[in-house]
C-alpha cells in the first residue's frame, strides 16, 4: 500500500535538523495514519535554517580623544551561504558619525555618514547617508547605490524602584562574639 499526501503543514518542529518526519494524516474514511517521510522525498521540503550572530563594542576616548568613540562590529549570517559583515564607525561628540562597512559575499564596500546631535523635540532623531559600492564584475554596469537613513530613538525613563524595608527579628542583627 502507498498513500498520496496532499496539503500543507505550516510548522514542523525541528524540521531543519531532522532527516525524517512523522506525518499524521487522516484518510477519506477518517482514519488517522502515522507516515514516515524522509527529507528530500519528492513533494516534501523542510525550511532552511538561518543563523545570525552579531557583536560589537564601543571604545571610549578613541585615539586619546575624549570626544571620539569607536564602534567596531561584526555580523555573521548563514542563510544558504556564509556571509560576514564588518563595520567600523567613529562618533564625534555623540553628534556626527562616519565609517566603513565591508560585506564578504557580495564584495560590497559602504561609506556611511550621519548626524544625531539634534536638540529639543528633535532629540533622538538620526539622519544618515551611505554609499554602497559593489566590488564584483557588476561594477561595470552599476555605479553603486545611495541610501538615506531616517530614524528616531525614543527615550523611556522608568520610575525608580520603591525602597523596601525588611524588618528582621532582633536576634538576627546581633554581632557575633
Amino acid at each position: 500500500d502507498h498513500y498520496l499526501l496532499n496539503g500543507a503543514k505550516m510548522w514542523i518542529s525541528n524540521a531543519p535538523f531532522a532527516d525524517i518526519a512523522v506525518v499524521w494524516a487522516k484518510d477519506e474514511t477518517g482514519r488517522i495514519h502515522g507516515l514516515i517521510v524522509e527529507r528530500g522525498m519528492e513533494g516534501f521540503s523542510t525550511p532552511e535554517m538561518h543563523i545570525h550572530l552579531m557583536g560589537g563594542i564601543t571604545f571610549l576616548n578613541f585615539m586619546g580623544n575624549p570626544d571620539l568613540k569607536f564602534h567596531p562590529s561584526a555580523k555573521f549570517k548563514r542563510a544558504g551561504i556564509n556571509q560576514l559583515d564588518l563595520t567600523g564607525l567613529v562618533e564625534y561628540q555623540e553628534k556626527l558619525w562616519g565609517g566603513l562597512a565591508y560585506r564578504t559575499t557580495s564584495d560590497a564596500l559602504s561609506v556611511m555618514l550621519g548626524y544625531s546631535g539634534f536638540k529639543g523635540k528633535l532629540k533622538g532623531l538620526r539622519v544618515g547617508y551611505s554609499y554602497d559600492l559593489t566590488l564584483t564584475r557588476i561594477l561595470s554596469v552599476s555605479s553603486g547605490t545611495h541610501e538615506l537613513q531616517l530614524n528616531y530613538c525614543f527615550e523611556f525613563k522608568l520610575p525608580p524602584r520603591p525602597r523596601i524595608n525588611i524588618l528582621t527579628p532582633p536576634f538576627m542583627n546581633r554581632q557575633s562574639d
